[in-house]
């Protein structure tokens, strides 16, 4: 039988899982986390508690569920970004949280660039995404280090590889989707040229190999965006395209209107960029009841 850690590090907390290969749960873990709201629009967390948090979580889950895994895959928040040293993995600053305000004005000034940027990336120019709140790191903290995702630090941290994979970085406002790559207009806008970035990998790729959860070694692979909605929404991208049918009902996270972003794997026929469009949610406390999704491929 092969097992699986997964660890979702997310906002409020940090999930690690064990399942087996027919995907039945062995053992749950979870670490609470809370993030700093601050006055004028911020929001930031301690990068090292997110760190922590991913250990303990998948330290516990294994304890719990006392089989050996062949893996570990992790989901990260997705927009939020930190600036950290390369050379000793320290982070430089707070985790600037993908619910912080404060580039908005480095929004505002892009403005006229609002086209440009949908047409690349399929997303709107607003201090929710990564791009924004990277630059107002370099404006405001500090131009040492590398300015990432977290996901991008967290998997340097197990394994020392430095790395994003598609999905996230199509949420970055840098990617472009018809090519996949970062794109050099994009990050020539957002005052970001000459920024060492992450190299882009498929969604299953095998990043390096950790040992931090105790021995043996294993690989850490399965990289995904993961914010509430992420990893459903992925799931879905991936199984309309594999299918070639219409997914007619599916229960996500609360989410409606689009959702822009690249599925990229060797299983789906190297690289596929879509939009999934989402449609007559009816909403259940907080879950939606999703009657209708479409996927169109460009």
């Amino acid at each position: 039988m092969t097992y699986v850690l997964a660890i979702d590090q997310g906002t409020s907390g940090t999930k690690a899982i064990v399942v087996d290969e027919a995907g039945q749960v062995i053992s749950i873990a979870e670490i609470a986390l809370r993030p700093d709201y601050l006055p004028g629009g911020g929001v930031e967390q301690d990068p090292e508690a997110l760190y922590a948090s991913v250990v303990d979580a998948g330290r516990r889950a294994l304890d719990q569920a006392g089989v050996t895994v062949s893996a570990v895959a992790l989901a990260n928040q997705g927009e939020t970004v930190l600036a950290w040293d390369r050379r000793t993995g320290r982070p430089l600053t707070p985790a600037i949280v993908w619910q912080d305000r404060r580039a908005e004005s480095i929004c505002a000034a892009l403005a006229g660039s609002a086209d440009t940027v949908a047409a690349q990336t399929g997303l709107v120019l607003d201090p929710y995404f990564s791009a924004p709140k990277m630059a107002w790191i370099r404006e405001s903290l500090t131009r040492d280090g590398a300015v990432t995702t977290t996901d991008t630090w967290l998997i340097h941290r197990l394994c020392g590889a430095f790395v994003t994979d598609v999905s996230t970085a199509s949420r970055s406002l840098l990617l472009d989707l018809d090519t996949t790559k970062w794109s050099p207009e994009l990050v020539e806008l957002f005052g970001l040229a000459g920024e060492e970035l992450p190299t882009l990998v498929d969604c299953d790729h095998i990043a390096g190999e950790t040992d931090v959860f105790g021995p043996p070694a294993i690989p850490v692979a399965g990289l995904a965006y993961g914010r509430p909605h992420g990893p459903k929404v992925a799931s879905v991208h991936v199984e309309l395209i594999a299918g070639g049918q219409s997914l007619t009902s599916a229960e996500i996270p609360v989410y409606s209107g689009r959702f822009a972003g690249v599925i990229q794997t060797p299983a789906l026929d190297d690289r596929v960029t879509a939009e999934l469009r989402i449609s007559d949610p009816l909403h259940t406390g907080d879950k939606a009841v999703v009657r209708t999704v479409t996927i169109d491929h460009r």
